[in-house]
């Protein structure tokens, strides 16, 4: 397992219902040139969380802080669901909870644009 120490919070950037799956933003990630998403996690609108790349794999989420962070994307820009947001709070506090159990780390939540 590699370091962590951070989880990065992120948006899709849009509202549109056909944006709201994981394939959609794989093929935007592929496009730019990535090897799969960037994202770890992507939570669609109904709260349901999707895989992206495995946690043990760097994303390609947050530029300078791939390398020790999760990433977790919601699906969205401006209009965000309950079931988005606890579905996010039991992932975070699930992976708060394992690293500082495995690694005795704490793990610190930020918003994406606390970096770019």
């Amino acid at each position: 397992m590699r370091y962590i120490n951070k989880i990065i919070i992120h948006c899709s950037a849009s509202d549109r219902d056909c944006d709201d799956n994981i394939d959609t933003i794989r093929t935007w990630h592929k496009e730019r040139g990535f090897t799969d998403i960037g994202y770890h996690f992507f939570i669609t609108k109904d709260g349901k969380c999707h895989t992206g790349r495995p946690i043990e794999v760097v994303g390609a989420h947050c530029l300078n802080y791939n390398a020790n962070s999760i990433g977790i994307c919601l699906s969205g820009l401006t209009k965000f669901t309950e079931a988005q947001f606890e579905t996010l709070r039991k992932k975070i506090r699930y992976f708060q909870n394992f690293i500082f159990d495995t690694a005795n780390v704490r793990v610190s939540v930020h918003g994406h644009c606390e970096f770019a």
